[in-house]
């Protein structure tokens, strides 16, 4: 009899439920079975001292987190993570929005922001048709990025180390060029 089980309303969300129930199976296959693997392009449209083109080519996990494809863009430009940074989307640099909306940070946590710990590339793509995918690293500097999906996907290789380096092309910028240490 249904006098035995919970009302529908009172089960717990899925992700609830696997919090609290943990599944038994090998995760890190299963993770290989369904994630798929996309090329992005990320291109430097801009900062205070780009003076030339820059562009790289990788490929991700569509499980990677906003977080960790900041995180993967500043290791590619050779750059320290000491500033603040965003994500946004749009047709252009001009028209974009911000892709998350912004609360209050909370300083004392370990990662102050965890929407972007937590949104991964599966969550945000496809975007809507035209709009690419914005980076804006260090708010006093403006470096800015364009990035955009290619339209390949692919299984993973279960033997590779994401993200991949494909391609780069261009001169890396300084992130403090211009600047001798006599000017501070």
């Amino acid at each position: 009899s249904s006098a035995n089980y919970p009302s529908r309303n009172a089960m717990p969300s899925w992700r609830g439920w696997c919090r609290l129930h943990p599944p038994t199976i090998d995760l890190i296959h299963l993770e290989y079975r369904m994630t798929k693997v996309y090329s992005l392009k990320v291109k430097l449209s801009g900062g205070m001292s780009s003076e030339d083109a820059w562009t790289v080519k990788f490929e991700a996990l569509d499980s990677m987190t906003l977080s960790d494809l900041h995180q993967a863009i500043l290791r590619f430009v050779g750059f320290q993570n000491d500033h603040l940074y965003d994500f946004y989307s749009g047709r252009t640099w001009s028209s974009r929005k911000p892709l998350i909306p912004r609360g209050v940070f909370d300083w004392d946590q370990e990662d102050p922001d965890p929407d972007c710990a937590e949104l991964t590339l599966a969550d945000i793509y496809p975007l809507p048709e035209k709009h690419k995918l914005f980076y804006l690293f260090d708010f006093g500097d403006c470096w800015a990025f364009a990035i955009t999906k290619l339209r390949s996907e692919k299984e993973p290789d279960p033997k590779a180390k994401y993200p991949r380096l494909m391609e780069e092309t261009g001169i890396k910028p300084e992130q403090y060029g211009g600047f001798d240490d006599e000017d501070f």
